[in-house]
């Protein structure tokens, strides 16, 4: 029963590729927005973030740079698996990738999650931990559907980083950013909607959006899916600047922007049969433009045209 209950799970799993950023009481079902006291509450913790695959040395920096609600160490999935009862205490608060289950009238998927939460009713028996997790936000993780499959099945965290395209401390830095940002302005936020800031995409009439090349998969262009070398034609009917960039040149970009430059990504994810594609502004790690699709997989070269329609708004 349990391997064919992995199984459908893993077949669920299939068609699905998320990257977004949630600041709520819960990242599914329904929005519950968070109340003052809990903003306030969760500055008075320090943040324990776990990292699989990522050294501490390269993470500590970047989050020096953009983590100011409250206190923070940084800690390995080994260190933080191993001393458990350290660090799930009533003061702390716990940045991790855990496993997440969302099930609708069609499918049950299986998600990869940074889940940033505070631990309450604690109880030790033994050594071994029970608590209850009170989540205020979350990242979605986004992936090769095998890797993120692989991860599922075999439990191995420490792989994130090889398998993900966003589980780098580039991409980080803007995720972490965006979310300390959201709790210092007493600001909740919801992954399935679609909104943008008028203002702000102004500047893509003269700045480059950058789209990872990963967007390459899962693209439609001039009604078809032809291959890389047609990858162009997704952009026809945008009237601005647009490049492709490898994913890691991406990363590095981001990570090393120390003069402040404001330049813009893209961020396509996927959610069982719907869409989201978000817009990053790399220096503040502001979310510029979101939209979610119901009923739609492909980013389509219309995409990019209704883009253009709000730029010269």
């Amino acid at each position: 029963m349990k391997i064919k209950i992995l199984s459908l799970l893993l077949i669920a799993t299939v068609g699905i590729s998320n990257a977004q950023v949630s600041v709520s009481k819960q990242s599914q079902g329904k929005f519950k927005e968070l109340a003052k006291k809990d903003f306030d509450l969760i500055k008075t913790k320090k943040t324990i973030f776990v990292m699989d695959g990522i050294d501490i040395e390269d993470m500590r920096p970047v989050l020096t740079e953009v983590w100011k609600v409250n206190p923070f160490e940084v800690v390995s999935r080994e260190e933080f698996t191993e001393n458990k009862v350290t660090y799930i205490t009533d003061s702390n608060a716990i940045f991790e990738v855990v496993g997440q289950v969302k099930s609708s009238d069609i499918a049950t998927a299986t998600y990869l999650v940074m889940q940033y939460y505070y631990p309450s009713n604690i109880k030790n028996n033994n050594g071994k931990l029970k608590y209850d997790k009170n989540e205020v936000a979350a990242i979605f993780l986004s992936g090769s559907l095998e890797g993120i499959s692989e991860i599922i099945k075999t439990g191995k965290f420490g792989d994130i980083q090889e398998q993900m395209y966003n589980y780098q401390p580039g991409y980080l830095k803007n995720y972490f950013q965006n979310i300390n940002n959201h709790l210092l302005n007493n600001t909740s936020t919801w992954v399935y909607e679609t909104e943008f800031d008028k203002t702000k995409m102004k500047a893509l009439k003269t700045a480059t959006l950058y789209v990872p090349e990963y967007v390459k998969m899962n693209a439609v262009w001039d009604g078809r899916r032809s291959g890389n070398e047609d990858a162009s034609l997704l952009f026809n009917d945008y009237e601005f600047k647009v490049e492709y960039i490898d994913d890691d040149a991406l990363n590095t970009k981001i990570l090393k922007n120390k003069s402040g430059e404001e330049f813009y990504y893209l961020v396509y994810t996927r959610e069982i049969g719907n869409k989201m594609m978000t817009i990053v502004n790399a220096k503040t790690g502001d979310i510029i433009y979101k939209d979610y699709t119901i009923m739609s997989f492909f980013v389509k070269s219309k995409d990019f045209k209704e883009l253009s329609k709000i730029i010269k708004k």
